[in-house]
């Protein structure tokens, strides 16, 4: 079984245009059986294909040619293709739906530089509403400190609804 980011290399006899032994990069799978392949040697460097069977034309890199492309980022050309997926996300989503894409995020540490978004959310939205001129007269008879408990819960409270209209 093959996966998205993985180093390939052709099989094939060649006559779909891909001469043997020329290397590539699984860009995105699109089912089981089948994927788009960026080529990394040969005439066919930088483009990429669909493979409708990639058990018949392809077979996993060995370990040379692997750590002869490891050194690449992939980077050069993502204006055209995108970057290449380490996590299999296209997969997860047919088989599995966006919760396990979060999951797999979550635990590859993908969203460790959002972890303040959050609260940055929060925060803003209770800006916001502490200068709302509707609020303003019903929160007035409140405290300091009973008026921002309230702002606090109604923030989160927005921020939930929100959330939860995504999910539609």
């Amino acid at each position: 079984m093959f996966h998205e980011g993985q180093l390939v290399t052709s099989v094939g006899d060649g006559s779909d245009g891909v001469p043997l032994g020329t290397h590539g990069r699984i860009l995105a799978l699109a089912g089981i059986e089948a994927g788009h392949v960026q080529w990394l040697s040969g005439h066919l460097a930088g483009r990429v294909d669909f493979v409708a069977s990639l058990d018949d034309a392809l077979a996993p890199a060995s370990r040379k040619v692997t750590a002869a492309y490891a050194a690449q980022d992939g980077l050069e050309d993502s204006l055209e293709v995108g970057p290449v997926s380490k996590t299999g996300a296209a997969y997860l989503m047919a088989t599995s739906g966006p919760g396990s894409v979060i999951q797999q995020l979550v635990s590859t540490g993908a969203f460790a530089d959002a972890s303040e978004l959050g609260e940055e959310a929060l925060a803003f939205v209770e800006a916001r509403l502490r200068h709302s001129a509707a609020l303003q007269p019903h929160l007035a008879e409140l405290d300091e400190e009973d008026r921002e408990t309230v702002l606090r819960l109604a923030s989160r409270d927005l921020l939930v609804q929100a959330c939860g209209v995504l999910d539609d």
